[in-house]
C-alpha cells in the first residue's frame, strides 16, 4: 500500500487540476458572458488543440490505470513525485485565484485582458504554466510509464509553445508595458 500511495496521490493532483479547469472554464464564461477561449479563435491554437485534448485526456486516465506501475527509483520517487503534484495543485490554485476574470485558456487575438503582475506573476510570466509542467513531471515521477513519459514530451513541448505564442500576444497587445515585464520576469523560472 505504501508503494501505491503516492501513485494515487498524483492520479488524484491530476483529476483535481483538471476537473477544476473545466468548472473555471464555466465559471469565467458566465462572468465574462462569452467562452474564454476553451474554443480557440485561430488556426494555430485549434490546430495545436487536435494534439493536446487527447494528451490531456490520457495523463487523465493512464495514471489510474497504471496505479501499480513499478518504481525503477523506488518509493523516493513515487514520493517525490506525489509531492510534486500536491505543490503544484495548491499552487495552481493560488495563481488561478489571482488571474481572476483576467483567466484564459487560450488566446483570442481581438481580446485584450487585464495584465497580471502582482503575486507569483512578480516572477513568473507563466507560473501555470510552470506548475502544469512541475505537474505532469511530478505525475511521471510518481507513475513512471512509457505511455506518460509520451504524454509529458507533448504536454511539456506544447506548453514551451504556448508560452512563446502567448508572450506574442501579449506584446501586441500591451506593448512597451510588456516588453518592460519581460525583461525584469523569468519564463517559467524566476529571473535573479
Amino acid at each position: 500500500m505504501a508503494v501505491l500511495l503516492p501513485s494515487l496521490v498524483a492520479a488524484s493532483c491530476v483529476t483535481v487540476y483538471w476537473m477544476t479547469v473545466a468548472i473555471k472554464s464555466v465559471r469565467i464564461a458566465r462572468l465574462i458572458h462569452k467562452d474564454p477561449n476553451v474554443i480557440p479563435r485561430e488556426k494555430t491554437g485549434w490546430l495545436m488543440r487536435l494534439i493536446w485534448v487527447p494528451a490531456v485526456l490520457a495523463w487523465n486516465i493512464f495514471p489510474w490505470l497504471n496505479l501499480n506501475a513499478v518504481h525503477p527509483g523506488g518509493t523516493f520517487c513515487g514520493i517525490a513525485g506525489a509531492g510534486a503534484c500536491v505543490l503544484a495543485l495548491g499552487a495552481s490554485y493560488h495563481c488561478w485565484h489571482e488571474m481572476g476574470a483576467s483567466w484564459r485558456i487560450g488566446i483570442d487575438p481581438d481580446e485584450k485582458t487585464k495584465l497580471i503582475v502582482s503575486g507569483a506573476y512578480r516572477y513568473l510570466r507563466h507560473p501555470i504554466y510552470s506548475l502544469s509542467i512541475l505537474l505532469m513531471l511530478g505525475t511521471l515521477a510518481a507513475i513512471p510509464t512509457p505511455a506518460l513519459l509520451m504524454v509529458a514530451v507533448i504536454h511539456c513541448t506544447l506548453m514551451q509553445i504556448e508560452a512563446r505564442r502567448e508572450e506574442g500576444h501579449m506584446l501586441r497587445v500591451h506593448g512597451e508595458t510588456y516588453r518592460a515585464y519581460m525583461q525584469t520576469t523569468g519564463r517559467f523560472v524566476p529571473k535573479f
